[in-house]
């Protein structure tokens, strides 16, 4: 089912002021002269470097120009004569000034400093071939989608492959090629650039000039392609999504999504009016036409030919067609015609009621016809009526759950989910305030793209929410866009506007998935020693654990809120300090809970850890603000450590065991302690801030402090501090392991931070206080959706 359009086509070509022949001699090449910027930098340090065993060397520095008129600023030059044709190398420009940031092609009246690094990736025989190797944006975007690629060893062929895949997404014409990334010139060939490139360019320009250029491989790149002249269309793909059919008046359009090449099946021999439907048959590679009046027109994909009309005697709408039984179900007033397609036989079900849409099921056994202000659900099997929905707007496309148990719905209201247990409907608006038109899958099975007048949305149908109130997709000079087919195998949504159809593909990928357990926050969670399991508790007093292996739940119910737990494997249990009174020993076999409120361990405790190697733990004692020491298998007192916080309550503390050494830190204090529990001494490292969590790293022993709007890693072989600000207070924070990323929770969500790029990327918007990493995965309690699971491999 799709909206009753036509639309326009013109293909287009991007010309670039050069073009970049690897075929050209390299017996006699010229210096390299070339532009660096957004539109141009001066003053910026460039450097180009050999890639050699993993890692670029030095080859030559320079600066590109300051003075002189717009043409003269922003070049460089650097002879290449000697470069290696098959090597691999690197063209960077750090610092300096940029002075046409609002790249408009006049230098502004004060220039804008530049505190990042533009990068252009390239063999040596492009450089050489000297049509052009700028340091641009587009080289920029490019270098930063394909740089995980640079390992010791790098297969020529396949680089270059995601190079010539960037040029075509950047530029936004598919005869690019990653030569082409270099021959691009911002000061010429900028303003040549589709606005909705160039929109894409300006919003990664920020990120640049603010050093954090590792954003840019999480924003989804777009590649719009004019490929229409008439009045808005619908598009359908074929069956090896190779290729995309367009209604234009009569005529079918046949678009090459590779080549964007253009066919056309002629509709000269087509009566009445305009078409308004297309429908697809991938088993007989037919499509077929209707415009509400008699018949559908039936073309033929294979020979690139109009068949003729079906069906004449009968009004048609909207069709869908039905692969299992080479059925094409027809939508009609007050009728339902199902055309067997093998022997010509027609079969018609009277409906109360016009359907001017239909669409089905994954197995065809139910259609869903979208009459005004109603749904009917037609039953294949027993050709009958299995349910009918009341709606508040009319519904313009149907997309039923895997298990059938929900309806997916696009209307004037907005994402509309219809409960198909109890009947219920459910309408959420879209965050733009406009009718949703279209909604198609995405590469998540619980994500799908919202596609309203003007934007493009995702609405996660496990939480019922929006990813987010920021569009994923902004449309292209406020058009509408009616229609979005997405490409699972190429990560690509194809989207159909009145002038031209949008090539969307996806940025760096972190993928949600949820945990579901009983009702309740998570407040805090534990992966145990052999990474096997995962313990959480709610807020409703109930102990988890998850197997990670075969994503199995137990559960145990417990007397009293736990702030925070420990694993001790030489004993098989978990202790937990309790918020009332004691700790709780939970027996990892059984999850039987013992209480011990004796002694020392009695009064309320909201901190633990443990040395395993010292068979110790360790408590935050609220009633004493003390840290004491007990013995792991006897549950005795052994010691006090009296040097801690006034508020123990706010005491976080972490064990090194290589180290033999406790740290802590304080929500009211600015500095760390280390408490060496051998030698019983302690020492502070002071910060700029306070600590409200604290991570140990063994492999590189650093110490990692989560504070005020801010954290700070340690390096305790060098006495070294990096010390990055960020929003609200962080509660956890952990390097993941072999990155430049330091992962941070708190309130306001989870951030992946670069120590060397400086760049910060959200990765999750609700509450995350407490998560555990496993490999790629990260595991986090929201304040209401369960568990839920990420995966970080993409930060790879």
């Amino acid at each position: 089912m799709k909206l009753h359009t036509t639309m326009p086509i013109l293909l287009g070509t991007l010309a670039l002021s050069a073009c970049i022949d690897t075929d050209l001699p390299t017996n006699d090449p010229q210096p390299m002269q070339a532009n660096v910027g957004f539109n141009l930098l001066t003053g910026a340090d460039i450097t180009l470097a050999r890639f050699n065993n993993g890692q670029f060397d030095t080859l030559e520095t320079t600066r590109s120009t300051d003075s002189g008129n717009y043409a003269a600023q922003g070049t460089f030059s650097f002879d290449v004569t000697s470069l290696d044709d098959n090597t691999w190398y690197l063209l960077s420009a750090t610092g300096g000034q940029e002075k046409d940031v609002d790249l408009d092609g006049i230098l502004d009246t004060s220039s804008t400093e530049n505190q990042g690094t533009l990068h252009t990736l390239s063999k040596g025989a492009w450089l050489k071939a000297q049509c052009g190797a700028h340091i641009s944006l587009a080289t920029e975007l490019a270098y930063q989608a394909v740089k995980s690629a640079l390992s010791t060893s790098i297969d020529n062929d396949t680089l270059t492959g995601e190079l010539d895949d960037q040029a075509i997404k950047l530029l936004g014409d598919s005869s690019m090629t990653a030569a082409d990334l270099l021959a691009f010139d911002p000061k010429s060939d900028y303003l040549t650039l589709d606005p909705t490139v160039r929109q894409r360019f300006e919003s990664a320009q920020q990120f640049i000039l603010n050093g954090s250029s590792a954003n840019l491989a999480f924003l989804p790149t777009l590649g719009y392609q004019t490929i229409g002249t008439d009045d808005e269309y619908e598009s359908v793909m074929s069956a090896d999504g190779s290729e995309i059919y367009t209604i234009e008046g009569k005529n079918i359009i046949i678009t090459h999504l590779d080549t964007l090449a253009r066919e056309t099946i002629s509709g000269d021999s087509v009566t009445g009016s305009d078409s308004e439907y297309l429908t697809y048959n991938p088993t007989d590679n037919k499509l077929y036409t209707s415009n509400r009046f008699g018949g559908l027109n039936s073309y033929d994909i294979t020979s690139r030919s109009y068949d003729g009309i079906i069906l004449e005697a009968y009004t048609a709408n909207d069709s869908v067609y039905c692969a299992q039984t080479s059925t094409l179900f027809v939508a009609s007033d007050d009728n339902l015609y199902a055309w067997n397609t093998t022997d010509s036989t027609l079969q018609t079900y009277a409906l109360a009621g016009d359907s001017d849409a239909i669409d089905s099921n994954a197995d065809c056994s139910e259609l869903y016809l979208m009459q005004n202000d109603t749904v009917v659900v037609f039953a294949t099997g027993t050709s009958t009526i299995a349910n009918t929905y009341a709606l508040s707007e009319e519904a313009l496309k149907a997309i039923s759950s895997a298990d059938n148990s929900e309806l997916y719905l696009a209307t004037g209201d907005g994402f509309t989910v219809i409960n198909r247990t109890d009947g219920s409907t459910s309408v959420y608006a879209s965050p733009d305030e406009m009718d949703v038109y279209d909604i198609t899958p995405s590469k998540h099975a619980d994500q799908y793209y919202a596609i309203s007048e003007q934007h493009v949305f995702l609405f996660d149908v496990t939480t019922k929410t929006y990813t987010s109130d920021t569009p994923v997709i902004n449309n292209p000079n406020e058009e509408y866009s009616y229609n979005g087919l997405y490409i699972a195998d190429k990560d690509q949504l194809i989207l159909s506007y009145p002038t031209r159809i949008a090539n969307i593909y996806s940025g760096r990928d972190i993928t949600v998935k949820s945990i579901d357990v009983a009702e309740g926050s998570i407040e805090n969670l534990l992966v145990n020693h052999d990474q096997t399991h995962l313990y959480f508790k709610s807020n409703k007093n109930e102990l988890f654990e998850y197997s990670l292996a075969n994503e199995t739940i137990r559960q145990t119910t417990i007397a009293s809120r736990y702030y925070n737990f420990v694993e001790d494997i030489d004993n098989n249990q978990l202790i937990a300090p309790s918020k009332t009174d004691g700790v709780d020993f939970i027996d990892t076999d059984t999850l039987a809970v013992n209480n011990n409120a004796t002694d020392e361990l009695a009064g309320e405790s909201r901190s633990i850890e443990i040395a395993a190697n010292q068979g110790l733990f360790f408590l935050g004692k609220n009633d004493t603000d003390s840290i004491d020491i007990f013995d792991t298998a006897t549950q005795t007192f052994i010691e006090r450590i009296n040097d801690t916080c006034d508020h123990t309550w706010g005491v976080k503390l972490e064990y090194a065991e290589a180290l033999n050494t406790l740290f802590y830190s304080c929500n009211s204090y600015q500095r760390v302690h280390a408490y060496h529990v051998v030698n019983k001494t302690n020492e502070e490292y002071d910060l700029l801030h306070t600590g409200s969590a604290l991570t140990y790293n063994a492999e590189e022993n650093r110490l990692y402090i989560g504070g005020y709007q801010e954290f700070t890693v340690i390096d305790l072989d060098t006495n070294t501090y990096i010390t990055q600000q960020r929003s609200r207070t962080i509660f956890t924070v952990t390097p993941f392991d072999g990155t430049d990323w330091v992962l941070t929770g708190g309130n306001n969500g989870i951030f992946a931070n670069n120590l060397v790029t400086q760049a910060s990327v959200q990765l999750y918007v609700d509450f995350a206080n407490k998560f555990e990493i496993v490999g790629d995965d990260l595991y986090l309690g929201g304040s209401g959706n369960g568990v839920v699971q990420l995966d970080l491999s993409d930060l790879r």
